[in-house]
């Protein structure tokens, strides 16, 4: 990204700061959510598994699998918020670049390889634990339904 030129070039510095600090908040809420999102999940599942539980009664096969929809639908928005955080580090990054004149030795939030390559941190650190909680989450979700289903079935 080049410096910003045109009939606004003394204003474009501060807009980009204005814009900065607007993504950054935008961030923070994403981060918010994603919590939010993994909490109401297990809430979700848990809830509809007490429920199946507390029928004692056989209950119709495709019920067995709402919760696997409630676990596999948060995974889905999981994804797209994992999605937001790169875009929204990628244009951070270069926001920086074009503020720290194009030294890619002088670092901001998203660190700026020495060959030009950006390696975004944000959503980074914790897209791994993520991933590793929809997977488990999934895994389990699965294996409840399957192991429940098969004495109704029989």
């Amino acid at each position: 990204m080049t410096k910003p030129v045109g009939d606004f070039h003394a204003q474009s510095g501060e807009f980009l700061l204005k814009q900065y600090e607007c993504l950054r908040k935008e961030i923070e809420i994403l981060i918010q959510e994603s919590r939010a999102l993994e909490r109401n999940a297990i809430i979700a599942v848990g809830v509809t598994w007490a429920w199946l539980y507390s029928r004692g009664k056989p209950v119709h096969a495709w019920t067995y699998f709402i919760p696997i929809l409630f676990s596999a639908i948060g995974a889905l928005r999981a994804y797209g918020i994992e999605k937001a955080f790169g875009q929204m580090g990628s244009f951070i990054s270069k926001l920086e670049y074009v503020f720290l004149d194009n030294r890619a030795s002088a670092l901001g939030w998203e660190s700026i390889e020495d060959d030009g390559s950006i390696k975004p941190k944000t959503g980074t650190s914790d897209s791994r634990g993520a991933f590793l909680f929809w997977c488990l989450l999934n895994l389990s979700t699965i294996i409840i339904a399957v192991l429940a289903f098969i004495p109704n079935a029989l």
